[in-house]
């Protein structure tokens, strides 16, 4: 009798999750995904600029959510819908990410065979709406991406041939979608870093998109030439989706200051690091060496050193600097509120970082920023979004630390930082009016949506 009943089961929940799914109605729905879900502050707050952006556009427009932890992107960012992410529920096991093997050298494979029998799944949701040969967490999600009007896939360096599994994922899903007739909008994005002919293969997909927003305006469009796929009526470079994102209220960020023994009026340079993929071993000889360029600097000047973890991953390189650091510094309490992170970094008297959007943050705040890259991937994010502001020379390979080049840098950077933010500020007043310039473009364009005044 058990095997009846589990049939009965599985039955049930099947034609309760289709019944769930909504059918199209005089509203329009957005599915969106990003990075976000991993307690990132940069990912985070990307989503939080685009949630305000669609919220604000229209009262006709819902928003759904891809997360990869649906419970923390609810605690985060309010009682959205939220679904599982494609990289838990297309190619993942029991909701596990990727199935597990999402950074092997078999995941590619696997993708392959794991997208043939999600399009068979695809073919009877669009035609005959059943998910045949699906699990019922499958069939809804089709069932929703089919319904949904528009997949609008934000931010981040993760189209490029140094992330291949999330390549993979998103090229999937751009496919997916314009299979099931759902259109495609990307908003700030770097692309490029191709590794193989599979994965400019795969990267021919963007071209799906209705728009293609960049966070850079020259490395992206060099690689969608080289996969045939540019095209200047839709790829449109803009900035990074989190550089206008709001600061925390003024009252919380005070007791946020008074919490790290800091005083409204503080100086302080911000220090970002953690481990690269590279080696460990690397990146802490790096950090020594700053170390000491830090303390030459800050000899007679009274400017604090504040140490800033954009996600947890940071604190081991965080606690190095400290241990090593003969000046006093101390790392920041945030507790992972990203306007909290935000609000310092744009207070703060310059920054130094080796992730990327402490860079985003800066440049938003015009704050003087030194970024220290270890690899291609993020020499093409940093470089391309400095650039923007005219702050490219400010991006230093790790290999420079012996040159003396970071140590006359940060020397010029603390000796003209007003000059140095009125550039930035120059540069980003003519950003000002392309906030969701995108999604306000595509909804001109494809829809008859009347926007909000």
């Amino acid at each position: 009798m058990k095997f009846p009943g589990f049939v009965v089961r599985k039955t049930s929940v099947y034609l309760g999750l289709l019944v769930a799914a909504r059918e199209k109605n005089s509203g329009f729905e957005v599915l969106y995904t990003a990075g976000f879900g991993y307690q990132n502050i940069g990912d985070e707050a990307q989503l939080s600029t685009n949630l305000q952006i669609w919220d604000k556009i229209s009262d006709k427009v819902s928003v759904t959510l891809l997360s990869t932890d649906p419970a923390y992107t609810r605690k985060e960012h309010g009682s959205y819908d939220v679904l599982f992410a494609s990289r838990n529920i297309l190619w993942g096991y029991k909701n596990l990410e990727y199935s597990g093997i999402g950074e092997t050298k078999f995941f590619q494979l696997f993708f392959r065979l794991k997208f043939t029998s999600v399009m068979l799944t695809a073919f009877f949701v669009k035609y005959f709406n059943i998910g045949l040969f699906a699990s019922p967490e499958l069939a809804y999600f089709l069932k929703r991406l089919k319904n949904a009007d528009l997949l609008h896939i934000g931010g981040g360096g993760y189209l490029t041939g140094k992330t291949p599994s999330r390549l993979f994922d998103y090229m999937g899903l751009i496919r997916l979608s314009n299979f099931l007739n759902t259109d495609i909008i990307l908003s700030g994005h770097n692309i490029g870093i191709w590794q193989n002919k599979y994965q400019r293969r795969m990267g021919k997909h963007i071209k799906k998109a209705k728009f293609i927003g960049l966070r850079d305006d020259d490395k992206s469009i060099e690689s969608l030439k080289q996969i045939s796929v540019y095209d200047e009526k839709k790829v449109i470079p803009l900035f990074d989706d989190a550089l206008f994102c709001e600061n925390a209220n003024p009252e919380i960020f005070n007791k946020y200051l008074k919490l790290n023994s800091l005083e409204k009026d503080t100086k302080y340079i911000l220090i970002n690091a953690y481990y690269f993929k590279s080696t460990e071993k690397q990146v802490k000889e790096t950090l020594l060496k700053l170390n000491n360029i830090i303390e030459q600097n800050l000899n007679n000047r009274k400017i604090k050193i504040v140490l800033l973890a954009m996600h947890y991953s940071d604190l081991p390189a965080l606690k190095f600097i400290k241990k090593n650091l003969k000046v006093e510094s101390e790392i920041f309490r945030h507790d992972d509120n990203f306007r909290i992170v935000i609000s310092l970094i744009r207070n703060a008297y310059a920054v130094i970082s080796t992730r990327h959007h402490p860079l985003i943050f800066a440049m938003s705040g015009a704050v003087p920023i030194l970024s220290i890259v270890f690899d291609a991937y993020f020499k093409h994010k940093n470089i391309g979004a400095m650039k923007l502001f005219g702050q490219e020379k400010y991006v230093l390979d790790n290999s420079e630390i012996d040159s003396g080049e970071i140590n006359i840098k940060l020397k010029y950077i603390l000796e003209n930082k007003n000059s140095i933010s009125k550039s930035i500020s120059n540069k980003l007043d003519n950003f000002k009016g392309k906030k969701g310039y995108i999604i306000k473009e595509y909804l001109e364009k494809y829809t008859n949506i009347k926007k909000n005044q």
